[in-house]
């Protein structure tokens, strides 16, 4: 019978031991680095095993100083060295403290990572508008990641008096104690990344559910008889015209569309291109969420995307230097351009002695008009 109940309680020791998490351990296995990696464009075969992985070594890292405190309070209560009382009596309170700093320290790279998370998937959901809007989102993948982690209950860590800590008893109990912080450590690291990847995955629904109304807003936008079908492809919207003389447009309505076309084609935005677009967007909207329920109206989000591309363009493809060759559109392009410029000109010099006969003063004499980046020899002949 004595016998049969000593294989039960190693069975049992057996079986707990198996189930109880370690710090240390996962202090092996899991390696630092960026703990939103996953959260990224680039990143599309990234496993939800090493997606949770990141996490959970973002949280892990900032209690590697309480389990070295832990370490050094066990290390003074070596069972083979001489031990002051002091040490002893101040060792469960040392514990105790390194406790609530754990507590604190985990709390706050909470916030912290969920304030991350917030910021990389407004990113992504702006970087998904400019380069993937008819597919479905990417974070689909990472719907119910938390089914792969074990919220636990904190389990107890001894507070061993003076009496407990005796020269023969020390040994054992220091063990224990080893053991109770060791998973105490690793029980809350592991509870903070449920908590954080809970939040995620709210967050993940209002993505989503943002994204399915923007982009089917966008689509009928888009459609032939949309708004912005005839925005982009109506040639009387892309004539600009000024009541200046002195101002003239060098394109018809359907040059500019062409033109707009090929400038177009000289533009590959690189995926380092987009997450800087998405950004700029982003800090824009000073708070505003990008989804959400309060989120940003889709006109006003489709106009801060145009602009911030337009932007880019215009730092990544040089116009000015090819300007003329870029616009030419035939052998008649030079005569034409030169009437344009004279007839500018003309408007200039009558606007001048206009301003004489007014009685306005500080205005020169107009003799002759040109293009700004116009180095065309002939062209300036026939002004």
């Amino acid at each position: 019978m004595e016998r049969g109940l000593q294989v039960g309680h190693i069975m049992m020791r057996s079986i707990l031991g198996k189930n109880r998490i370690s710090y240390n351990d996962a202090s092996q296995r899991l390696r630092p680095g960026d703990p939103l990696a996953f959260l990224s464009m680039d990143t599309p075969g990234t496993s939800r095993q090493e997606a949770l992985d990141q996490i959970h070594a973002g949280v892990h890292v900032v209690l590697e100083d309480v389990e070295k405190a832990f370490q050094m309070v066990f290390d003074q209560l070596k069972p083979d060295v001489n031990v002051a009382d002091r040490t002893i009596l101040d060792a469960k309170d040392q514990i105790r403290n390194e406790q609530a700093r754990a507590r604190s320290l985990v709390d706050l790279k909470q916030d912290d990572l969920q304030r991350q998370i917030r910021i990389r998937l407004e990113n992504l959901y702006l970087q998904g508008m400019i380069q993937t809007p008819l597919q479905d989102p990417g974070v689909n993948r990472w719907e119910n990641l938390s089914s792969r982690i074990v919220e636990r209950n904190e389990p107890l860590v001894s507070e061993y008096s003076y009496d407990d800590l005796a020269p023969d008893k020390r040994g054992n109990r220091l063990n224990r104690w080893k053991r109770e912080t060791d998973e105490w450590l690793e029980t809350i690291c592991q509870n903070h990344v449920a908590i954080i990847i809970k939040g995620m995955e709210e967050q993940i629904k209002e993505y989503k559910a943002s994204w399915y109304e923007v982009t089917d807003a966008l689509k009928k936008r888009a459609v032939r008889g949309g708004v912005l079908f005839q925005q982009v492809n109506d040639p009387d919207l892309w004539i600009f015209e000024s009541e200046d003389p002195t101002v003239r447009n060098l394109l018809n309505g359907n040059q500019a569309l062409d033109i707009a076309g090929r400038i177009l084609d000289r533009f590959q935005m690189s995926p380092r291109d987009i997450e800087e677009v998405a950004d700029t967007v982003r800090q824009s909207l000073t708070g505003l969420p990008v989804f959400g329920t309060n989120r940003i109206g889709v006109d006003e989000l489709e106009e801060l995307l145009s602009l911030a591309v337009a932007e880019k363009i215009r730092d990544t493809v040089s116009v000015e230097a090819g300007f003329l060759s870029l616009i030419s559109n035939g052998i008649k392009f030079g005569d034409d351009l030169g009437e344009l410029l004279d007839e500018m000109r003309r408007g200039t010099a009558a606007m001048e002695d206009r301003l004489w006969r007014v009685g306005e003063v500080g205005v020169g004499h107009v003799d002759s008009a040109s293009g700004v980046g116009i180095t065309a020899p002939n062209v300036h002949d026939l002004v």
